[in-house]
């Protein structure tokens, strides 16, 4: 099974942050507790007051990128994609005009976005935001661990794209990761395997 999303961080508010507004480290640690217990709309509600808070911080911050990428959060746990796309869109926006472009956060939320885009069946969409998730996590980080899961939801993709060779390339990709990072017998490495196997007979009934 393939994560839904990455690096929905919660409850990592900086102590500069802190210092600066407890109000705002506050609702975004609240949220994030809520988030784990799945009590989504009192999630949102903190998230929201985050949002309001994060005010103090200037119109466009990272902090109010954190609150806005909360809030998409809270949507994808509930397969609600095409609201959390728009949240993303926007927390995206600020997080390229804030941060370098290398920033691990752009991959992680061009990643979600990829997700929300494949789940509304927007795949040229998805391709997209999945390809520069891994453009920019390559570009800092190669052994990242996330890399795998986006080289298997691009793969995905492509399937649905009819590209079967390319989606078979980039599976073996993540699969030769999974193996490296969390060993052959793992769950996941198993699932890829699986998920390998059954794009490789399907291309052959293509043939």
């Amino acid at each position: 099974m393939l994560p839904l999303a990455v690096s929905f961080a919660f409850s990592t508010a900086s102590v500069e942050a802190q210092s600066y507004n407890a109000r705002w480290a506050s609702m975004i640690n609240q949220g994030g507790i809520c988030m784990q217990k799945k009590e989504y709309k009192k999630a949102e509600a903190f998230f929201e007051r985050s949002l309001l808070e994060s005010k103090s911080f200037g119109n466009r911050s990272k902090e109010m990128a954190s609150s806005i990428n909360a809030l998409a959060g809270v949507h994808m746990e509930q397969q609600q994609w095409k609201e959390a796309e728009s949240y993303l869109v926007l927390a995206l926006s600020m997080r390229e005009d804030l941060l370098s472009e290398r920033d691990p956060r752009i991959a992680n939320t061009c990643f979600n976005l990829g997700v929300c885009c494949f789940n509304q069946d927007k795949l040229s969409e998805a391709g997209h935001y999945f390809e520069r998730a891994l453009d920019t996590r390559y570009s800092y980080k190669p052994e990242d661990p996330h890399i795998a899961d986006e080289l298997a939801w691009l793969s995905k993709v492509y399937a649905r794209q009819g590209r079967q060779t390319d989606a078979i390339d980039v599976l073996e990709q993540a699969l030769s990761i999974k193996k490296k990072k969390l060993g052959a017998a793992h769950a996941e490495t198993k699932s890829l395997e699986n998920e390998l196997d059954n794009l490789k007979k399907n291309a052959v009934k293509r043939d």
